[in-house]
């Protein structure tokens, strides 16, 4: 989980470094205040994208936490001889 959010901010710097390389290579026409409008842009973006995954991940998280009980649950019920007996001699009844 936290892999992917290193990865993802890894990427995000380095789209902002190559932003920043091509935007000074324009000419200077372009302005300062239009550089920072995209940067700004491409943040949020990029911010609006993580935000996103660290929803899903939570789902997943909380997802795969709620299937663990009931699993849990039965190796309980079933771990015992006497339980795992008794189950036994119901179904053949």
């Amino acid at each position: 989980m936290e892999i992917i959010l290193i990865i993802f901010s890894s990427i995000t710097i380095l789209l902002i470094s190559v932003l920043i390389f091509i935007f000074l290579k324009k000419p200077q026409e372009t302005g300062l205040r239009k550089l920072q409008d995209e940067l700004t842009q491409k943040f949020t973006t990029n911010l609006e994208r993580l935000s996103n995954i660290s929803e899903n991940i939570n789902s997943i998280s909380e997802t795969t936490t709620t299937m663990s009980i009931p699993i849990q649950n039965l190796n309980r019920y079933l771990g015992g001889n006497v339980t795992a007996g008794r189950l036994g001699e119901w179904n053949l009844e």
